[in-house]
């Protein structure tokens, strides 16, 4: 559901959104997408950082491809440095609002 703050997912948590967002109609239903190569790898305690919870960590040779859930919804972050993740651990990461795609919820044609 989308809010003057961002998007609400579940009771209280809020993905971001820029400001050419925040200014659309607050509670629409949305579909809120985001590419790999958009979420990054937090500073532990980092402002605004999310739980990534790693589910599948891919060596790609130069890269790392890390799968897991954000807040229960499966998310993918591409990172050029090596983390260290297993599955099980929790990292925290930011997501670049300005690279956020909103899709209606009914329709799932792109805002």
């Amino acid at each position: 559901m989308m809010t003057a703050q961002g998007v609400r997912i579940g009771d209280s948590a809020q993905l971001p959104l820029n400001q050419h967002w925040s200014q659309h109609q607050a509670g629409r239903a949305v579909i809120y997408g985001i590419r790999p190569e958009n979420v990054a790898i937090a500073e532990a305690g980092a402002m605004n950082a999310l739980p990534l919870e790693v589910s599948l960590v891919e060596p790609t040779g130069l890269s790392e491809l890390i799968h897991g859930s954000l807040l229960g919804h499966d998310i993918m972050l591409f990172t050029t440095q090596r983390s260290g993740a297993q599955a099980g651990d929790i990292l925290p990461v930011t997501i670049d609002a300005d690279r956020a795609m909103l899709f209606d919820a009914d329709s799932q044609k792109r805002l």
